[in-house]
């Protein structure tokens, strides 16, 4: 931000209850509950961001964003608070005292603050899917950007979180350790391992014609499975049709260009950014190193499959 801003921090002298940031010229509220009294959180149709612990000496910091559906967002927190154990603090996003969000703009306003915190150098998700709600009016969808997020970063940097704008952006289920690694991996110009630059690219694969693909088998194998019964290896690189590399890591994702991603076709859609509409099968299109040449993980998987049935629904 180019201009200086003056936050209000209102704390209570009672612990349990929220501290309140007010900018000015905003029609938004920021509260911030810790953990133990999340609870008592106020709201309805409101979006929350819950904060992992303040950043280390290697400045990662972990975050969720989420918004109330149906209920309230006491009733949402204490959901989390059940099945989300890494988490300290929330920080809710109120309208006025005079207006409400509706369900459309919670839900743009989820997916744009998941949007501007992936932004971050070293903010770390843990939402396994990419909100969005794409159905406010563009006035609205401006309003809600102008006024939420500038402020929502304000905020952060007074909780101490490093809002560095960057490309590195992993998720929080990776150990903190292999992060720190990946984060420093990822601020380096990428390279491939020697005899693997000497090696042609894997041929373009298409995806049959419709037609073809018709009654065709129905894969359930998962990279994570591949890993665990050694089909591949963790920190293995894999090589898609136009040659980008893509990192395989044990828990099943794959690093693509310093982000992870949770699918191959994740992992395919980072690689090539497709023009809208696009498809293509992603586990022919993802290639690993076998016996000198390119083995697509569709092949991979197919063994794979034949030789571990006891593993559907496993991974």
């Amino acid at each position: 931000m180019s201009e200086d801003v003056d936050v209000q921090v209102i704390v209570p002298d009672d612990t349990r209850k929220a501290i309140e940031f007010r900018v000015p010229d905003s029609a938004y509220r920021f509260v911030l509950l810790e953990r133990a009294f999340a609870a008592s959180a106020e709201g309805a149709l409101d979006t929350y961001i819950l904060l992992g612990p303040a950043p280390g000496e290697n400045g990662a910091w972990t975050f969720y964003v989420g918004k109330v559906g149906t209920g309230t967002v006491a009733q949402r927190i204490a959901s989390h608070l059940k099945d989300k154990s890494w988490w300290n603090r929330v920080l809710v996003i109120l309208p006025g005292w005079n207006d409400a969000f509706t369900s459309a703009s919670a839900g743009y306003l989820e997916g744009a603050l998941y949007q501007h915190l992936s932004g971050f150098r070293f903010a770390v998700t843990q939402n396994n899917n990419t909100p969005a709600d794409d159905t406010p009016t563009e006035r609205e969808k401006s309003r809600l950007r102008r006024g939420v997020l500038p402020n929502v970063t304000v905020v952060l940097r007074l909780l101490g979180y490093d809002v560095t704008k960057g490309r590195v952006q992993i998720r929080a289920d990776i150990p903190e350790t292999v992060a720190v690694d990946m984060i420093a991996e990822a601020a380096r110009p990428p390279s491939l391992a020697q005899e693997e630059a000497a090696r042609p690219a894997p041929p373009a694969v298409s995806a049959p014609p419709f037609e073809q693909r018709r009654g065709r088998q129905s894969h359930w194998g998962k990279i994570a499975g591949m890993v665990a019964r050694g089909y591949l290896s963790d920190g293995e690189t894999l090589r898609g049709s136009s040659g980008v590399q893509a990192k395989v890591l044990a828990n099943g994702n794959l690093i693509v260009n310093g982000q992870v991603c949770i699918s191959p076709n994740r992992a395919w859609e980072v690689a090539t950014n497709p023009l809208p509409g696009k498809t293509q099968n992603a586990w022919r299109w993802w290639h690993a190193s076998r016996d000198g040449g390119w083995k697509s993980i569709h092949e991979l998987r197919g063994d794979y499959e034949a030789k571990h049935p006891e593993d559907k629904g496993k991974f």
